[in-house]
């Protein structure tokens, strides 16, 4: 029993020398000629169906029959695609197209899609003082002037004679008071103002604006393809 064991164990240790030889200069005796471009690496994985990449080229993947492009096209049928449609739903495959994906960790949110919107926000321009610097244009005037009321009293002094004074007086020895009340009609006013220069500050008031750009408003960004995985 022994012996056997000995010999499987012999055995085990020619096999891993003759595969340290036939995989060449990897790591010598003293560890110092380690060469990772020599290393052999053979990867075997399994990407899940439905899963979404951004594809950087516009020229396919090797294995395209396995991935579809997410532009909103249906399933296609056969029973291939049948882990697909359990994915999504029964629904068809996503539109990405022009679209940013953001993350979430709600399950009623995935799949639904925002309109753009912009934050609400406020934009103030204050009132101000500008300072003012130019000329005065003559401009006319015009205008009316409505009509004026005066009145005034008259004195007449009678020396020793007869006075007769309006409303058939008889004669009048002494000092004589008339008042009397009088008015003026409306008129006009018309003339101009004088050029000139003009200096000083004119008061602005708040106001807002509007910018004109683009059709979107998005960050920069590069235009990638996005696919699904479809079948295994």
């Amino acid at each position: 029993m022994k012996l056997v064991m000995k010999i499987r164990r012999a055995l085990r240790f020619a096999v891993l020398g003759m595969w340290l030889v036939t995989a060449g200069p990897v790591l010598a005796v003293d560890a110092t000629s380690f060469d990772p471009m020599t290393v052999a690496i053979t990867s075997q994985s399994t990407i899940a169906v439905g899963t979404v990449v951004a594809w950087p080229s516009g020229s396919n993947p090797a294995d395209i029959g396995k991935w579809l492009e997410c532009n909103g096209q249906a399933v296609p049928a056969g029973s291939q695609y049948d882990r697909l449609r359990a994915v999504l739903g029964g629904q068809p495959i996503p539109n990405y197209n022009g679209q940013f994906l953001r993350g979430t960790t709600t399950a009623g949110l995935v799949g639904t899609q925002v309109s753009d919107t912009i934050k609400s926000h406020t934009v103030s321009v204050p009132g101000q003082n500008a300072p003012v610097s130019g000329g005065l244009n003559s401009t006319s005037l015009s205008g009316s002037a409505s009509s004026q009321t005066y009145w005034f009293t008259q004195t007449v002094v009678n020396t020793g004679g007869d006075y007769t004074g309006g409303g058939g007086m008889g004669a009048v020895t002494g000092a004589n008071y008339n008042t009397e009340t009088r008015s003026t009609s409306g008129g006009s006013i018309s003339g101009s103002l004088n050029s000139g220069s003009l200096t000083g500050t004119a008061y602005v008031s708040a106001q807002t604006g509007t910018y004109s750009g683009g059709s979107e408003t998005a960050p920069v960004h590069t235009r990638v393809r996005y696919l699904i995985r479809s079948i295994l």
